[in-house]
């Protein structure tokens, strides 16, 4: 089945039809046998659960990237607003597109235009983990309203205390974090040791 790059499978929607479709597929009352409109219920019950959990895991992104079970990178925020706009702004949920097999949401069609053209130029450094994780050879979430653009990138760290402490020492920080990315780049974030 193919799907337009534009199509995102939101975890919460995979939750919803999976929880759906488990609940649809028991029958009510035990022992009692399923036929008729029961059973197309539990087919459809199935169906819905097959394509909530194949798209649950059905972005290219591996562990280089940040990114939801769905492959939104940013959670939802519009990676050129921070350059443009100079604020962190949630994308548009149907203005989408995919850079390395990550999906990146716009809030303007005129921004995803700027991303199309030049993607590198917008996507946040360190794969969208934590700038000051990085610099400490870690793999930490990051919260897009916890952002700076500092030599033309785009850098995001924990939590907006995490990004102060950050930016009193940035320069080291980015070097550090430069260093650190291309030997964690690939790695679990889980078997990352402080």
């Amino acid at each position: 089945m193919h799907f337009p790059e534009s199509r995102v499978v939101t975890p919460s929607c995979v939750v919803r039809e999976a929880r759906s479709a488990l609940i649809l597929m028991q029958s009510p009352i035990p022992g009692r046998i399923i036929g008729g409109t029961d059973m197309v219920f539990r087919k459809m019950a199935f169906v819905c659960l097959w394509l909530g959990l194949a798209g649950a895991g059905a972005h290219a992104a591996g562990f280089e990237y940040n990114v939801t079970p769905t492959g939104l990178a940013l959670r939802g925020y519009d990676p050129v607003a921070y350059f443009v706009d100079h604020k962190a702004e949630p994308g548009d949920f149907a203005l989408t597109a995919t850079h390395a097999g990550v999906t990146y949401r716009f809030a303007s069609e005129a921004h995803r235009k700027l991303f199309l053209a030049n993607p590198d130029k917008y996507v946040p450094q360190y794969g969208g983990y934590c700038a000051f994780g990085a610099a400490r050879g870690l793999k930490v979430d990051a919260d897009p309203a916890a952002w700076t653009v500092a030599g033309g990138k785009l850098y995001v760290n924990l939590a907006p205390k995490v990004r102060t402490l950050w930016e009193k020492d940035r320069q080291t920080y980015i070097g550090k974090a430069d260093r650190n990315w291309p030997k964690i780049e690939n790695e679990d974030p889980a078997a990352l040791k402080p």
